[in-house]
């Protein structure tokens, strides 16, 4: 007599729970990438006010953010010194020469409402790009995709975070 092979009612039901598991959970976030675009978008802003932050300390030099709707660029004062206006393009991380930040290309992440003008003294506060003032409130940058992430610049200490 031979032996038939195949699987047993146990272990059907098994798999049949596992992939209903899966069906609930775990495939519905492979779907969309819109969720992943604003929380990239808002770690790339991030990353970038405290690099901006950086390299006004380590430049000496005022350091601005410029912003709009879906895009920020980031220029310094080539000369020293307070009330300096930011005309020079900041070299990125990477070493592009004129750094800037956007969203992934067909995103719809953007900044609402646009931020004003920020930028950070050569001791790393942050003051309005505008005036030169120190600021004296936290400045909220506000990132809307398909779900809203909020970065805060603290005043003294131009801490940036979530």
């Amino acid at each position: 007599m031979t032996s038939a092979r195949g699987f047993t009612l146990v272990e059907l039901v098994v798999m049949l729970v596992i992939l209903g598991v899966l069906a609930v959970i775990a495939i519905p976030k492979f779907g969309g990438v819109a969720s992943f675009n604003t929380m990239g978008f808002a770690d790339r802003v991030q990353a970038g006010l405290r690099y901006a932050q950086k390299q006004a300390i380590a430049k000496r030099r005022n350091v601005c953010v410029a912003f709009t709707s879906t895009k920020l660029t980031f220029t310094y004062a080539a000369t020293a010194g307070t009330g300096v206006a930011c005309s020079a393009a900041l070299t990125g991380p990477a070493g592009q020469s004129a750094f800037t930040i956007a969203p992934e290309s067909g995103s719809t992440v953007t900044l609402s409402p646009v931020p004003a003008g920020l930028a950070f003294d050569a001791l790393g506060r942050p003051i309005a790009s505008a005036t030169g003032v120190a600021l004296t409130s936290a400045v909220t940058i506000t990132i809307v995709g398909d779900s809203t992430r909020t970065l805060t610049v603290e005043p003294d200490t131009g801490h940036v975070h979530a």
